[in-house]
């Protein structure tokens, strides 16, 4: 029961269920306003990454920014606030489709604590990686 779970999680994630189209030109004017700003607005930006290696980072995202859409942007954005290494600086994406399924981290793992009610069975089993 446990490996379903993933697979009708892929299916639900599909390109239609986000209608955000942003440009290259987005990306770029939005990283370059996070690359000046986050330094001066943080208290402590690099107490856990240095200065070269943020700037690397978001040029790195600069660089591929052709390739990505909004869906991965928006995870090279988590990935660059993760590296960060502070749990008060995120990204909260604005999506405008919901998933009919909820997920809730413990530190047991990863469990299904809400879902449409044709799949209710999956209620509260663990997410592995199958």
């Amino acid at each position: 029961m446990k490996k379903t779970i993933l697979p009708i999680l892929f299916a639900l994630i599909s390109s239609t269920c986000f209608s955000q189209t942003l440009s290259k030109a987005d990306f770029i004017e939005d990283l370059e306003f996070l690359k000046k700003t986050l330094p001066v607005k943080h208290t402590n930006l690099f107490a856990k990454i240095t200065r070269p290696d943020f700037e690397k980072k978001v040029d790195a995202i600069i660089n591929k920014a052709d390739a990505l859409n909004y869906e991965t942007f928006t995870a090279e954005l988590f990935k660059l606030t993760v590296s960060i290494g502070d749990e008060h600086t995120f990204v909260e994406a604005k999506f405008t489709k919901v998933l009919p399924i909820k997920f809730e981290f413990f530190k047991e793992g990863i469990f299904v604590t809400g879902i449409d009610s044709t799949k209710s069975g999956l209620l509260q089993t663990k997410v592995d990686s199958h």
